[in-house]
């Protein structure tokens, strides 16, 4: 079964609303837990379930990206550490208690958010779930979102140099512009261009090992490694960073302070640069700005540094045409509406497409295909 989005969409128009209602009334929320917390293959309800399986790293942070799923899953796993137990049965029901914390493990480990760290730590005495470790190391997947891809990222004369200098960086790996650090604001499509050079470079040669991962992630396994007190543990952890072709790292910005965390990322970045292995960084302030170390700093400043913008009102209009056009059939929208969006949130192209995803939801609610300019007043009201 093909992993779709829309069904999960589909799914938590209304058994959303009913698990938080449960769990907010301290019911017991079996049979909607696995619509909320879909599972991995294997170990969800692969018949009855099979629309809501997660079938690899890169489908976790799919749903974890989407605007519904994902808001839609962190508030109902925040109302769970609000209730005044921590016996999983009591808010569960029978469920096998290894699905249910697996699933919660890879959506922690795909977006690092402490909520979830919590829950399991409150339902599940903070025990590691080596069940989804292993599953997520069998699935040897670089953490690549194939949704990201150059082919459908909007170029105008505002980012037309920043594409090129990741397209080279993405013909020829390990050659140009190594390590290549893009900076820039928040929701600019810095995190789509990375993922855009690692799937050109899988889709020339799949042979390469590519590993995409944020820096928090990397600072989470780091410190779990140091804590282990494992030199075994910290050999593994060391050649899977090491024996990379391509090391895609967003938002290093957070390392800011972490000096050990540094100094093992630049043993690692050093290597790799020895054996013309492609680094690629993603910051939203530039380099000097970060007051990283200085070993670290010096390796970063041997490639290219290059600033993406905030799109130009060109720009704008482009990308909220290619929105419109990849989730409706409507070919059809006014000027007006277009220049309403484009003006109100033109400055973050994240907030841009949330718009237009939100515009869409309220059209089909209120059962009106009109996109009037009117419709989006009343669409985005409260979206600020």
């Amino acid at each position: 079964m093909n992993f779709k989005l829309e069904r999960f969409i589909d799914a938590h128009n209304d058994d959303y609303t009913r698990a938080l209602k449960e769990v907010k009334n301290g019911r017991k929320l079996n049979h909607w837990m696995w619509y909320i917390f879909p599972q991995i293959t294997g170990l969800g309800m692969s018949e009855t379930a099979q629309y809501y399986e997660i079938k690899s790293l890169e489908e976790a942070r799919a749903y974890m990206d989407n605007e519904i799923l994902g808001t839609h899953l962190i508030e109902i796993t925040n109302a769970l550490l609000e209730l005044n137990t921590n016996n999983p049965i009591e808010v569960f029901g029978d469920i096998d208690s290894l699905k249910l914390k697996s699933s919660m493990t890879l959506f922690d480990y795909v977006s690092n958010n402490e909520i979830f760290s919590k829950v399991i730590d409150k339902y599940f005495s903070g025990l590691k779930d080596q069940t989804t470790i292993k599953i997520c190391k069998e699935m040897k997947v670089s953490n690549l979102l194939s949704n990201y891809t150059f082919e459908n990222f909007v170029i105008s004369n505002s980012n037309k140099s920043i594409v090129n200098y990741c397209m080279e960086v993405a013909n020829n790996p390990g050659k140009l512009n190594n390590p290549l650090f893009i900076y820039g604001k928040s929701g600019l499509g810095k995190t789509h261009l990375i993922h855009a050079i690692g799937n050109h470079i899988v889709k020339d040669n799949s042979t390469l090992n590519i590993l995409y991962i944020t820096s928090d992630v990397f600072t989470k396994e780091y410190v779990d490694v140091t804590k282990s007190n494992n030199a075994e543990n910290y050999n593994e952890f060391r050649n899977r960073y090491q024996s990379v072709d391509v090391l895609i790292i967003d938002d290093i910005q957070y390392l800011k302070g972490q000096e050990n965390t540094q100094r093992e990322l630049s043993y690692i970045f050093n290597d790799l640069l020895s054996k013309n292995k492609q680094i690629v960084i993603t910051s939203n302030q530039s380099l000097n700005s970060i007051k990283l170390l200085e070993t670290l700093h010096k390796c970063i400043d041997l490639g290219t540094e290059i600033n993406l913008v905030q799109p130009d009102y060109e720009l704008c209009i482009s990308i909220i045409d290619k929105k419109f056009e990849s989730i409706s059939t409507l070919n059809n929208i006014s000027e007006d509406v277009k220049e309403y969006i484009a003006n109100n949130y033109g400055s973050n192209i994240r907030k841009l497409e949330g718009s237009i995803t939100r515009i869409m939801v309220y059209s089909s609610m209120i059962n009106d295909s009109n996109i009037t300019l009117s419709l989006v007043i009343d669409a985005l009201k409260d979206y600020k």
